[in-house]
């Protein structure tokens, strides 16, 4: 069983993360829906962190369901307007801030373009969502999942796995978290464009691996070699017939990297 001072906790969170661009205003739930719909609901009034222990309907890149059972960290927070073109670089931003922090309780990469991985396991998915108004970003809307104490997860996510089930450690969810937006303060406010992607470039498993291109519209798979995280985020591919295909992650999923599906490659 779980030790009870390792679980999040507003009251604690409130008094340790302070002086934080993102946390300017926390709000924490036990349950909710998702803290990306609570925070949607309520950023008009001033909440630009939304934190839960559970969540009963939260969500996924490319409409997946995300498995929200106590034992992990969900949350949601909003960004300042940004240049339209430069918001797809935000997951990559996010991940990176995210997988530093992890790196202190187990080695960690980053799965292009923004999954946290772990011998061949997935601890962290991050979601984000521009709102636009007359043609400019109003905000973009992040939302992060971290697998800090989970001790299972439904038998189809054979993927999943948390750093207490790796590493044989209880974490403490709230220090872990206090880590996390420390980082993402630093990442996504006071480090340049070319820090960010030099640093993610160097976390990042996909470069230099053959990778499977799944694309979500009906299109063939296509199977290649990454060679590069270019300066917009996108993801450069050498197929296996020469040709050079530069990949957007709103398009694809890439297979090769999870240890369930290495085989189909």
């Amino acid at each position: 069983m779980m030790n009870e001072n390792n679980a999040l906790c507003g009251a604690v969170l409130k008094n340790t993360i302070k002086n934080s661009v993102i946390a300017k205003r926390l709000c924490f739930f036990e349950t909710v829906t998702s803290t990306f719909d609570v925070l949607s609901e309520n950023s008009d009034n001033g909440v630009t962190l939304a934190v839960a222990a559970h969540q009963t309907n939260g969500r996924g890149r490319l409409g997946r369901n995300w498995d929200s059972d106590k034992g992990g960290i969900y949350f949601s927070f909003i960004l300042p307007p940004s240049d339209a073109k430069n918001a797809p670089f935000v997951t990559l931003i996010c991940a990176l801030a995210v997988q530093k922090s992890l790196l202190k309780y187990l080695p960690c990469q980053i799965k292009w373009p923004n999954d946290i991985v772990s011998d061949g396991k997935k601890l962290c998915g991050i979601l984000t969502k521009s709102t636009l108004s007359e043609g400019k970003i109003k905000n973009i809307l992040v939302g992060i999942g971290i697998n800090a104490n989970n001790s299972c997860f439904p038998k189809e996510l054979v993927n999943a796995s948390s750093i207490r089930l790796l590493t044989g450690k209880e974490v403490d969810e709230n220090l872990l978290l206090h880590e996390v937006i420390k980082k993402l303060d630093l990442y996504c406010f006071d480090k340049s464009h070319d820090d960010i992607l030099k640093e993610y470039k160097q976390a990042c498993v996909n470069i230099g691996k053959r990778v499977t291109i799944h694309y979500t519209d009906g299109r063939c798979d296509i199977k290649g070699v990454c060679t590069d995280i270019l300066n917009d985020g996108t993801m450069n591919v050498i197929l296996d017939d020469g040709k050079c295909v530069n990949v957007s992650s709103g398009e694809v999923s890439v297979k090769g990297i999870y240890e369930s599906e290495r085989t189909m490659l």
